[in-house]
């Protein structure tokens, strides 16, 4: 899932306009803004972790990042077929609910959920240079070797490095590894195959055990099965004070907009200017259409790089 960054990193770009203010009103204002952008915009979008498939369970609780909600849901799979949108509904803010008819049932494996982890820094990855694993995919074992993770930084980083592993070894690109840091765990899916439980790596640090990737058969909630992927946009708790670095990077200009936009229609302060508020606005309301746009059209472009 995204990093986060404060909105405090943005507060240079807006107090120089606003003479004599008030960082109370300054932190509300980024928080409101923030909030809003995100729910009007569509500009916060993540694939969330896998969900594994219960025969005939039709509520799924979603895990999102921490001090957020799903605002809705872009799109649903199921063993990677698209799902859909009339075949489930967001239920109770964070439950992907599915209608009768849709539930889904009597998948093929393709979804490897491994046990709680007991390593969840990168700082404890660090020192493995000659990782390996074992995992079956459509039947064929592969052994994946010399996994390096001495430049991870972060568990999404250490999953990237075993996937890219995996992809080698099969010279396949089908083949997905991915962190959750809301239930500490990793996943190993597939888009088209079928996967099995890890097995001990043939030579240098096996990570396939407890210590490290928690994926062997007979581990404590370790599962096959089939799975759901959701497609989400997201919105901040009202009282979330960050938003995902990369937006705050990509949109930092605009959202500074919309919070002096606020605030320089505040009347009676020192900093109140009501030709600028409603410059600020326009600029503000534009941006949103052209996230939306943006969104549709599946683009990520980055703006140059405000917070690194």
């Amino acid at each position: 899932m995204s990093q986060v960054a404060a909105y405090s990193t943005l507060y240079p770009l807006v107090l120089p306009h606003l003479p004599g203010y008030d960082e109370r009103l300054v932190a509300q204002a980024f928080k409101r803004v923030g909030r809003d952008f995100a729910q009007k915009s569509n500009a916060w979008r993540e694939d969330l972790p896998p969900l594994a498939v219960n025969d005939y369970q039709q509520d799924y609780r979603l895990s999102v990042p921490t001090s957020s909600f799903p605002h809705r849901i872009w799109w649903v799979k199921v063993n990677n077929s698209l799902i859909d949108q009339d075949d489930y509904e967001l239920y109770e803010e964070d439950v992907l609910r599915f209608y009768d008819v849709s539930t889904p049932w009597g998948l093929e494996n393709m979804l490897l959920t491994c046990g709680t982890c007991s390593k969840t820094a990168a700082t404890d990855w660090a020192g493995v240079t000659d990782g390996s694993v074992g995992i079956t995919l459509a039947g064929t074992a592969n052994d994946i070797t010399d996994l390096d993770f001495s430049g991870a930084t972060t568990m999404d980083d250490v999953a990237r490095i075993i996937q890219n592993g995996l992809r080698t070894e099969t010279e396949e690109t089908y083949g997905f590894v991915r962190w959750d840091e809301i239930n500490v765990r990793f996943y190993v899916y597939t888009e088209q195959q079928t996967v099995s439980y890890l097995t001990a790596g043939s030579a240098g640090t096996d990570i396939s055990g407890s210590d490290y990737m928690n994926g062997l058969t007979g581990g404590t909630g370790v599962t096959l099965g089939g799975y759901i992927l959701v497609n989400a946009v997201l919105r901040p708790h009202a009282h979330a004070d960050v938003l995902p670095d990369w937006v705050l990077d990509r949109w930092h200009e605009q959202i500074c907009d919309g919070v002096l936009a606020d605030l320089l229609a505040m009347p009676k302060k020192p900093w109140t200017n009501p030709t600028e508020a409603r410059r600020r606005r326009y600029r503000y309301r534009a941006a949103i259409g052209q996230a939306k746009g943006e969104n549709i059209r599946g683009q990520r472009r980055t703006s140059p790089g405000l917070l690194g």
